[in-house]
């Protein structure tokens, strides 16, 4: 194997999205609306959007409020799926056709640009045009096909044979991003990071306030070649509208992630006016008080507004401790040429995944395999419903060898596949990681388990040609994924391309867990990823050459969550009931069970709560000790005794229950009250009573409708014992039921007595059966 001597690519010169140099020569084409007199003329006259036009909607992201932020960010901003499905490309990159993608696919990209813009305060009404995007769409295929980036490609790609006029005109007045399509694209985009991007020219260009229309065009990633995205953003401005100042990280909440931080080479912020003079501008930023150190960016023109660029370092680029937010105050002074010499504004970094809501989910003390067991918990704000999951323990242990995917999510590129036959350290196959292109490469686990103390992480790996700046990681999560914890994490070992520095056997890795996760359901997952230099792999060269193979996986002294059963709630309930239903199956007494609650507002289920553990008995609960469980939480307690009226309603417990109140609400019970009515039976008024029970009422009452003339005798008029139904004591009585609604049905007793009768009394009583 000596000899072998990939060259490794670097991750920058694929992935970084770079901004035309401004014009020095007569012919170059800078991004500046004011180039010419003739791109001048056309902004002012483009104010209506062309026809065939692709358009999000003119959504509103609120700043003011962390609640309305995290909607706006999961409804407008979260996308869900595979992109390389979503995007439905037609292209052939070796024949210079372009293809088309799906017109679902322009409108993710389109909303994550406008989400962009609502987010930094401005309209998020930009659409896209069918001609730019077949321009877009053409001019990414070049840049696909090239691997590489320009802004003239007339002149840089001179043997391309994609090339065209067209796309050379094109490329100067888009923004170009290499190794990434799409949505992903515009992130990128947006963060403007890199050592060519100081100005942050393709984020002035999304966030110009001129900008009404833009185009899109995409290639995924080709063996051979490589992923692309452009898009048009120079050109057909609409008038300048009233001046704003436009920052990014925008005033107000944002979400943390899109903040540019310490994960990037090169984090910028921005502060953005038209015609303001930033030559003596100073900035100073503070985070939660602390003072925070800036490097400034030399100063750029003729890219959309003035803007002043600077580096802040010790931005975390982890999200701030759960339930808690990050506060960063951004003081610009000495600014020329503008309404104010000064401007402070704050941006609060917010975690969008953690709601700050404690649902507070709480379990009956007694729990039983019959009956309605009923758990409560606190409704969350805005919540649009509710997921509930119950699962069994299982304390057997597991192994992943990737000789079946079945309880595998695989994140890998579909251009080779994750498991292999090549080597194996058991069984005959193994887990195989690479890079085919710039971007993470990884599986999940399917399985959640429960890690205890002593659980330690094991595996064995092999290195191949793996760079020493491409990292393999291995890592966990307890809120489904919402966010990772690295508890393995090492470098590649080759940075010269020699065979002679592979792994030539298995080697055995461990991690331990933390402790904070000790306890809960977690998932595993492993990756690898680059911030620089990488090997590549094509179809062309002999896969088992690169990367990273994995087997032998396993987590000791677990217990692990086996039969999981997710099932909805609607938005307005509080209370759920812990049945057959809930858990999918038939309830076991013995069994361990695990229940959770998940919210879902905007859209989007945030975690689950910590899991409650439940051990359900085989101990009969008849329905009062039900109801008691429904409405108080427990079976047996002096409040729940049927005498007793806890809510103070005039209503005692057992009139509550029999009636379907609720004996928690004072105003609960205030319209199933029985109420006198006049009825009319064979064209003869009668005297009635009208009164609303459960459709189901509860079978351990009975029910009687009494009349009297003196308030001392009393007289039975009909009767409903059990699970039996109204009985008339004689065929003068006439007993009424409505069918049942909405859980209730109206019950309605006539006597034979007219309304002249005054002095005749009905009345309801309920009792007990005795056992």
């Amino acid at each position: 194997m000596v000899g072998l001597m990939p060259f490794p690519l670097m991750a920058n010169e694929l992935v970084e999205a770079r901004l035309a140099p401004s014009p020095t020569t007569g012919n170059a084409v800078s991004h500046s609306p004011a180039t010419t007199s003739t791109v001048s003329r056309s902004m002012i006259a483009k104010a209506v959007i062309d026809g065939n036009a692709t358009q999000t909607g003119d959504f509103q992201i609120d700043r003011e409020t962390r609640l309305g932020n995290l909607i706006g960010f999961h409804r407008h901003y979260t996308e869900t799926g595979d992109p390389d499905d979503q995007i439905g490309w037609t292209g052939n990159l070796s024949a210079c056709d372009p293809g088309t993608i799906s017109a679902d696919f322009h409108d993710r990209v389109l909303r994550r640009i406008n989400y962009f813009r609502g987010q930094a305060g401005l309209p998020a009404n930009i659409q896209f045009t069918d001609a730019k995007n077949q321009a877009s769409q053409q001019t990414a295929m070049v840049m696909a096909r090239q691997k590489a980036l320009s802004h003239t490609p007339l002149t840089d790609f001179g043997n391309n044979p994609c090339v065209t006029q067209a796309t050379d005109d094109t490329a100067r007045i888009s923004n170009l991003a290499l190794g990434t399509f799409g949505y992903a694209s515009i992130d990128r985009l947006m963060l403007d990071d890199g050592s060519h991007n100081g100005p942050v020219g393709h984020r002035r260009w999304f966030l110009y306030p001129r900008v009404i229309e833009m185009g899109h065009g995409s290639i995924p990633f080709v063996s051979n070649y490589t992923s692309a995205c452009v898009v048009w953003v120079v050109g057909d401005f609409i008038p300048s509208p009233d001046p704003q100042v436009v920052t990014w990280p925008n005033e107000g909440y944002c979400p943390y992630h899109l903040a540019p931080n310490d994960s990037a080479s090169y984090p910028r912020w921005s502060f953005t006016y038209p015609l303001a003079d930033f030559s003596s501008a100073q900035v100073s930023m503070t985070l939660n008080g602390e003072s925070v150190s800036i490097t400034k960016e030399p100063l750029a023109s003729h890219i959309g507004d003035n803007t002043l660029v600077w580096r802040p370092s010790g931005i975390p680029s982890s999200p701030p401790t759960p339930g808690t937010d990050s506060v960063v105050d951004v003081s610009v002074s000495n600014i020329g040429n503008a309404p104010f010499a000064s401007y402070h504004y704050q941006v609060i970094l917010y975690d969008p995944y953690d709601l700050q809501h404690d649902l507070a989910l709480n379990a009956p003390a007694e729990v039983s395999i019959h009956g309605n067991n009923i758990f409560t918990f606190d409704p969350a704000d805005a919540a649009e419903g509710y997921a509930v999951k119950v699962a069994r323990q299982n304390s057997e242990s597991w192994t992943e060898g990737a000789e079946s995917l079945a309880t595998i999510t695989d994140n890998t590129s579909a251009t080779y596949g994750l498991a292999s036959t090549d080597m194996a350290s058991s069984g005959n196959r193994s887990f195989h990681l690479l890079f085919p292109t710039f971007g993470e490469q990884g599986f999940e686990i399917e399985r959640s388990f429960i890690p205890s103390e002593t659980s330690i992480l094991r595996f064995k790996r092999r290195y191949r040609f793996f760079y020493t700046s491409s990292r393999l990681k291995a890592e966990i999560s307890d809120n489904d994924g919402a966010s990772w914890t690295t508890i393995f994490d090492k470098p590649g070992n080759n940075s010269s391309g020699s065979s002679q520095l592979w792994d030539s056997n298995w080697v055995n890795e461990s991690a331990v867990i933390p402790e904070t996760h000790i306890g809960k359901p977690i998932k595993l997952r492993f990756r690898i990823h680059t911030n620089g230099s990488y090997f590549p792999w094509d179809s062309s060269k002999i896969a088992n050459y690169y990367g990273v193979y994995l087997d032998d996986i396993t987590v000791t002294d677990t217990t692990t969550i086996v039969g999981e059963t997710v099932s909805e709630l609607d938005a307005d309930v509080s209370t759920f009931a812990f049945d057959e239903q809930t858990a999918g199956n038939v309830l076991e007494e013995g069994d361990t069970y695990l229940v959770q609650l998940a919210p879902i507002v905007g859209g989007h289920q945030f975690s689950f709560t910590s899991p409650l553990l439940v051990n359900p008995t085989n101990i009969t609960i008849d329905q009062k000790e039900a109801w008691a469980l429904q409405h108080f939480g427990q079976l047996r307690d002096v409040l729940t005794e049927s005498a007793e009226d806890f809510d103070g309603d005039g209503l005692s417990n057992l009139i509550e229950r029999a009636l379907g109140s609720s004996p928690v609400d004072l105003e609960a019970g205030e319209d199933l009250l029985p109420v006198g009515a006049i009825t009319e039976v064979a064209e003869t008024n009668r005297l009635a009573l009208q009164f609303q029970l459960p459709a189901e009422p509860h079978t351990d009452l009975i029910y009687r409708v009494e009349q009297s003339d003196d308030l001392i005798s009393w007289q039975t008029l009909a009767i409903k014992e059990g699970a039996d139904g109204w009985l008339a004591a004689n065929a003068t009585i006439l007993v009424e039921s409505a069918p049942p609604v909405e859980g209730r049905q109206a019950i309605t007793v006539s006597t034979p007595q007219g309304e002249a009768d005054a002095a005749l009394h009905l009345r309801l009583t309920v009792e007990e059966i005795e056992e």
